[in-house]
C-alpha cells in the first residue's frame, strides 16, 4: 500500500472514532480524569538520575494506577487500538517521535495524566482537575510562547487527541523545510509546535494549568524551585542542534548586542571611507 493509501485510511479511521465520541461519553459518562499516571522509558531499567521518580509519583498519588510503559508497551498499544497509525509509527525517524505520538493514544483510549519521566511531583495536585466542564488539561513552556508535551492530563475520548494524531500525520506525509534539522523535525512534526498548532485549530478551549504546576530554567535544568513539581536533568533526545539551539536562545541578548555593534561598525566604517 502507498504512503498516499496509508494516510487516506488514517484520516477515515480518525473520521470514524470522532463520530462515536459522542456516543462513548455518553455511555461512559467520563466527568473525571482517570486516575492513571504514564510514563515511558525504552525498557523498564531507568537511568540512575530517574530511577525514584516512579516511587515519587506513587508516593504523592497512592490510589493512581501507575503505568511505566516501555517501548515494546508502545507499540503492542498501537497494534491493539490503532493499527491503522502502524505505517507512520514504524517510520518516524527518531524515537523520540515515536515516544511523543503514544501519549495522544494514551489520553484518547485511557486518559489520565502524562509526565515526562525528568518530572516528579512533590505534592497531590490532582484538585487542578475538579472543574470537570474540561476535557484536557495543558501546561505552557517556560521558554516560549507554545504548549509543552511534557506534562498533561485528559478525560477519555476528548476529540483534541484525534486533531493532534491528525496533525502529526499530515506533517509526516508533507515536505517541509524544517525536516531538514533533527530538532525542528521532532519539535514540528511530533512535540511541542504540533500540539501547538492543534491547540490554536481546536474548536473547543482547553484549560491550561498554571505555571507553577511545572517551571523549566534553560540555564540550570537541575534548578528545584517548582511548587508541584521537581524538574530533573532531562532532554535526553537532544542532539547537537538542539544543543546548539539551546545555547543560542540562552544567550540571545549577547549574540543581539554584538550583531548590532557589528552592523554600527560596518556603517560608520562605510560612512567615513
Amino acid at each position: 500500500m502507498s504512503l498516499n493509501n496509508y494516510y487516506t485510511d488514517a484520516i477515515n479511521n480518525l473520521e470514524i472514532l470522532k463520530k462515536k465520541n459522542t456516543v462513548c461519553l455518553n455511555y461512559d459518562n467520563e466527568t473525571k480524569i482517570p486516575k492513571i499516571i504514564w510514563q515511558t522509558y525504552k525498557t523498564v531499567n531507568l537511568p540512575s538520575e530517574w530511577e525514584n521518580t516512579p516511587g515519587e509519583w506513587k508516593k504523592y498519588f497512592p490510589d493512581y494506577d501507575y503505568r511505566l510503559q516501555t517501548d515494546i508497551d508502545n507499540r503492542n498499544f498501537i497494534v491493539l487500538h490503532a493499527p491503522w497509525f502502524l505505517p507512520f509509527y514504524d517510520n518516524f525517524k527518531y524515537n523520540i517521535m515515536r515516544v511523543d505520538s503514544i501519549r495522544a493514544f494514551w489520553m484518547y483510549f485511557c486518559g489520565g495524566i502524562y509526565s515526562d519521566l525528568d518530572i516528579v511531583p512533590t505534592s497531590d495536585f490532582s484538585f487542578f482537575f475538579k472543574n470537570n466542564d474540561n476535557s484536557v488539561y495543558l501546561v505552557k513552556t517556560a521558554n516560549i510562547e507554545s504548549t509543552t508535551n511534557c506534562i498533561f492530563a485528559s478525560k477519555r475520548y476528548s476529540e483534541f487527541w484525534l486533531e493532534y494524531i491528525q496533525t502529526m500525520i499530515e506533517r509526516f506525509v508533507e515536505w517541509h523545510l524544517w525536516k531538514l534539522s533533527p530538532h525542528f523535525n521532532v519539535i514540528f512534526n511530533t512535540g511541542p509546535q504540533a500540539i501547538t498548532f492543534t491547540v490554536k485549530n481546536h474548536k473547543y478551549p482547553v484549560c491550561y494549568l498554571p505555571d507553577c504546576l511545572i517551571s523549566r530554567n534553560l540555564t540550570n535544568p537541575e534548578i528545584k524551585n517548582e511548587i508541584y513539581t521537581c524538574a530533573l536533568k532531562g532532554q535526553s533526545w537532544n542532539r547537537f542542534d538542539s544543543k546548539f539551539l539551546l545555547f543560542f536562545y540562552v544567550n540571545r541578548k549577547f549574540f543581539i548586542f554584538t550583531l548590532i555593534l557589528f552592523h554600527l561598525y560596518l556603517y560608520f566604517k562605510f560612512l567615513f571611507l
